[in-house]
């Protein structure tokens, strides 16, 4: 029980930070299939997989409140001084789960290789788009 509480605590953390996904978390943690086999099994057909998809989901929401409560009440004052560190923190954690995502999707992956050339791209796309933003951000420090 314990386990399903800190795993909704962690997806909650991850979820209170902007542009950062509770999925990754669950999928680094390693319960995302049972997640979403659980969100399947609530809304599905088999009545009796019902009652245990809710128990499972009811623990992980339980988690999930309390991590968001406080991530509410103990981000906020980070982000009033350091959004910059903390947002890196958590992009760090989503970067980092690419190895574990390219090792699990391997095989759906294979033979996808055209996909690439719009991998990189989006890769370029965020760098420039950080390195115009940092360059405003610096522009209206000196301005003041």
């Amino acid at each position: 029980m314990f386990v399903h509480l800190f795993h909704g605590f962690c997806m909650a953390l991850a979820d209170s930070v902007p542009g950062v996904s509770g999925g990754t978390i669950a999928f680094i943690l390693g319960f995302y299939d049972r997640f979403l086999n659980a969100l399947h099994d609530l809304f599905g057909k088999d009545k009796a997989a019902r009652r245990p998809a809710l128990r499972y989901l009811t623990k992980l929401g339980a988690g999930w409140v309390i991590g968001m409560a406080i991530a509410a009440t103990a981000l906020a004052q980070v982000f009033d001084s350091g959004v910059y560190v903390l947002s890196s923190a958590f992009l760090g954690l989503t970067v980092a789960s690419l190895p574990f995502i390219l090792r699990e999707e391997r095989e759906t992956l294979r033979g996808h290789a055209s996909c690439l050339p719009f991998v990189l791209l989006s890769v370029a796309l965020a760098k420039h788009a950080l390195e115009h933003h940092q360059a405003a951000r610096e522009g209206t420090a000196a301005d003041s």
